[in-house]
């Protein structure tokens, strides 16, 4: 793989990738439990109503990414990167692990919906500077030629951690129950945030600031006010690359959430969805990581056109396949969603870190990234119900997704011509 994890920028991508794990594991487990958290803090008569207001808390946590790309991004591009990737971690354990101590609605009443709103918000404020914030500290550190693999590792390292919170839900669910489960054990996936929180900023503290910032610094080049100055130097790029993120923020987010819930809709057993969406994102972390390394020798745009394109014909041809019903049929499915997730997830973040300037890198990054999230990646498996319950076809998530390809496609298409004028590092 041509990642030596060892050397200073193989343990930068250590830190970066434990830290994002963390933080994609707690996110996961929200995702996964939704169900369950539906019942114990949105009791309704109708179980799409109860369900539909625990995506929108899933939602909720990503509007407020905006704020904390803003304030975090400031600081990452005013003290550096280093101490605001320790910061992020931590708050998210923690803000995690307290919804593993919150009342439920039968307990609290309508104290506990709330009580779990702010910890959302706080979750979500920690992820608006920690996707970034990961991917310049990885790629910053990586060697000249190698931005690509070390993007596809990171990416690699979020789809890991949906990864392990299914597979422990799963197995959790098998030890106590799904009575058992209903009741108290969907709080320790939470509990376990907080150490495994500690684990990523011991990881992070160890590793040195970035070599890009550490040379702006000596330069005396760090902005005062890059949130400004990102505005007013980059907003044509921070428009191009939200309308680029668009099919790959909410394709993600359908293969990892709404996925498991819409195959519990169609008969297959929770644990069997889960397992099954588990086994689909293990080939997609191994995608990532290979389109990071055709990148590296192919160039970025050619991938990402690929996987764009790819998202105007698969996402229809999925839900096709999962609606057929059987544990064949949702494998397969999830499998052909898999393909563009995994091929633009291994070249977004170094398109995403390369497309500013060192001094505003962290601020405008967040920005676009944090604002393409809060409006369509986080509110995706909320749409998606939504849609379907409106027009009553199962297909509707699947053509929500083409219908942003055709925004991005134009986009992608026009930075592989123009190269590197569209987007420029």
């Amino acid at each position: 793989m041509g990642v030596a994890f060892r050397s200073p920028s193989g343990r930068a991508l250590r830190g970066a990738c434990v830290g994002s794990f963390v933080e994609w594991f707690d996110f996961g487990i929200y995702a996964y439990l939704a169900p369950i958290i539906a019942a114990n803090f949105f009791p309704a008569a109708e179980p799409t109503a109860g369900l539909l207001g625990a995506f929108a808390l899933f939602a909720v946590a990503f509007l407020s990414r905006p704020l904390g790309g803003i304030v975090l991004g400031h600081y990452g591009d005013r003290i550096g990167r280093r101490a605001v990737l320790a910061f992020s971690v931590i708050t998210m354990a923690g803000a995690t692990a307290a919804i593993g101590l919150l009342p439920t609605f039968a307990a609290a009443g309508v104290v506990a919906p709330l009580l779990l709103l702010l910890c959302r918000l706080l979750q979500g404020f920690s992820a608006g500077g920690e996707y970034m914030g990961a991917a310049s500290f990885a790629i910053e550190h990586a060697p000249a030629g190698r931005h690509g693999r070390y993007a596809g590792v990171l990416g690699a390292s979020v789809i890991v951690g949906f990864v392990v919170a299914a597979l422990f839900i799963t197995a959790l669910t098998a030890l106590v129950g799904n009575a058992g489960m209903a009741a108290w054990g969907w709080r320790i996936p939470f509990l376990i945030a907080l150490p495994l929180g500690l684990i990523g900023l011991y990881l992070r503290s160890r590793v040195s600031e970035t070599p890009e910032f550490r040379a702006l610094q000596a330069a005396t080049a760090v902005v005062r006010t890059p949130i400004r100055e990102a505005f007013r130097t980059e907003r044509g790029a921070m428009v191009r690359l939200v309308g680029l993120s668009l099919p790959f923020v909410v394709g993600i987010y359908l293969l990892l959430t709404y996925t498991p819930t819409y195959l519990g809709r169609l008969g297959v057993p929770v644990g069997t969805a889960l397992l099954s969406n588990a086994a689909v994102l293990v080939p997609v972390a191994v995608g990532m990581v290979a389109a990071g390394i055709v990148s590296d020798r192919h160039g970025k745009w050619p991938v990402m056109v690929a996987g764009t394109a790819c998202f105007l014909v698969l996402p229809p041809l999925a839900f096709l396949v999962m609606g057929a019903g059987g544990v064949g049929a949702a494998v397969a499915g999830q499998l052909l969603l898999a393909v563009p997730v995994a091929i633009t997830g291994g070249v977004y973040f170094v398109v995403l870190v390369e497309a500013f300037p060192v001094r505003l890198r962290f601020s405008a990054g967040s920005i676009a990234y944090g604002f393409a999230q809060a409006v369509f990646g986080g509110t995706a498996p909320f749409v998606a119900t939504l849609l379907v319950a409106r027009t009553g076809s199962d297909l509707a998530p699947a053509w929500y997704v083409t219908l942003l390809a055709v925004v991005a496609l134009p986009v992608a298409l026009t930075a592989l011509r123009t190269r590197p004028a569209v987007l420029p590092r």
